[in-house]
């Protein structure tokens, strides 16, 4: 694609699907995403088989060892490819901004719960709810601590280093912003498949086949591109894992669990996507990429 293209022609003027095959199909990805994936499903898998809720023993450790496979997907490649340079964004920094990164990158993770907030006071729907904010809060394991701890272990920690640190400058060498974002984000909502069926989480209380889980599959897609933005302009990991954090709390804090305030911060998602991938856009044509992760092996 040339630098000077409107950031939408990619899609219109390209095969669909071909490319997206091609780079799926190469081993670093592909490999990638079978150790994450056999990984994960197989650790919910057996977490699905226990009794009771994923809080309750035995099933508990299973739940939680789940969320780390796209962790373990990046360092079983990283062990299989030792001479393979470290990848990282190719320019980070490159976004001139008087505000902190990390701070902008939690305000891009807090965007789409923001935004539900203001939509459903404006419309007068169900929005914000402290008061079962405060009960989501304490459900897990009767601790706000235990909480904070896991909301960000579980996600951002665990699964920044391996979407974003591992498999992200492959695509981008490969992809622009908005192609990754269409090929990865609804790969993404699929990885996550298994914690439909599992009672309790909060994917298990959407539905898979419910407009909640169609909202799910919109809202992880859209969060690609503001994770994926902060990773490569505002910082790497640390900037991802800000994004992934905010946008994974704040939705439990305000308690914002109705249809409407779920539809409204899949839209503000969606909103902030569009602006972000216009951004990346002016960015490119500023400094021409010439390689995203010129040390990804091919």
């Amino acid at each position: 694609m040339n630098q000077y293209e409107p950031y939408w022609a990619d899609v219109t003027f390209c095969p669909p699907l071909t490319e997206e095959i091609l780079v799926f199909s190469k081993p670093p990805v592909r490999n990638f995403l079978i150790v994450t994936f056999t990984f994960s499903w197989g650790m919910w898998g057996v977490a699905l088989l226990c009794p009771g809720s994923y809080l309750d023993l035995p099933g508990l450790p299973f739940f939680l060892l789940g969320s780390f496979g796209p962790m373990i997907g990046a360092a079983v490649m990283r062990r299989w490819r030792p001479a393979r340079p470290e990848a990282g964004p190719a320019v980070r920094g490159s976004l001139r901004c008087t505000v902190s990164p990390l701070v902008l990158a939690v305000c891009l993770g807090a965007a789409g719960s923001v935004i539900s907030s203001l939509a459903t006071w404006t419309t007068g729907s169900a929005g914000i709810s402290l008061h079962a904010g405060r009960a989501g809060v304490y459900a897990y394991l009767g601790s706000p601590l235990l909480f904070f701890v896991a909301t960000l272990v579980m996600g951002p920690l665990s699964e920044e280093p391996g979407w974003r640190g591992y498999l992200q400058p492959h695509l981008r060498e490969h992809m622009s912003p908005l192609r990754m974002s269409l090929a990865f984000g609804p790969l993404w909502a699929l990885w996550h498949l298994p914690l439909f069926f599992i009672d309790g989480t909060y994917q298990n209380s959407l539905g898979v086949l419910s407009t909640g889980g169609l909202t799910f599959l919109i809202s992880t897609t859209a969060l690609t591109v503001a994770v994926a933005f902060a990773y490569e302009q505002l910082g790497g990991l640390p900037a991802a894992i800000c994004v992934h954090f905010m946008s994974n709390l704040l939705p439990v804090v305000l308690g914002l669990a109705s249809s409407a305030a779920l539809a409204w911060d899949a839209v503000g998602k969606i909103l902030l996507a569009l602006v972000l991938l216009r951004s990346w856009h002016r960015i490119r044509q500023r400094q021409p990429m010439t390689a995203v992760a010129g040390a990804a092996a091919h």
